[in-house]
């Protein structure tokens, strides 16, 4: 469990919230890259909370998701995570379509009468 009286994580935020390392330690860490960290812990009061940060941004930011939300959160995430796929699996076919194209037209196959 998360000790939500640790250090903040970026030394100017929320003096509860925990840091990155103790975060990793709970095994709290969505994405934990070099570029971007994205974390899902409990807070105090039953809600949730969310911290991310990436290069670019001045420090961590949180999104604190409050009990009562928390079905149509996972419900959300859960429809947006299947768009998403359905998506991907269109632009994966009209890559293929497109690398087989390429692929006869560098055969000599493309307007060939065989």
């Amino acid at each position: 469990m998360i000790d939500t009286q640790a250090p903040d994580l970026a030394g100017t935020q929320d003096p509860l919230s925990p840091t990155w390392d103790e975060l990793r330690e709970g095994g709290c860490m969505v994405v934990d890259g070099k570029f971007q960290q994205l974390a899902v812990y409990p807070g105090d009061g039953g809600h949730v909370v969310i911290a991310s940060a990436d290069a670019v941004s001045d420090g961590p930011h949180f999104i604190v998701i409050e009990r009562d939300d928390m079905p149509k959160f996972i419900a959300a995430l859960t429809k947006t995570q299947g768009e998403a796929a359905e998506r991907w699996a269109a632009i994966e076919q009209e890559i293929e379509a497109i690398t087989a194209a390429m692929g006869d037209v560098a055969s000599g196959e493309v307007g060939s009468h065989h």
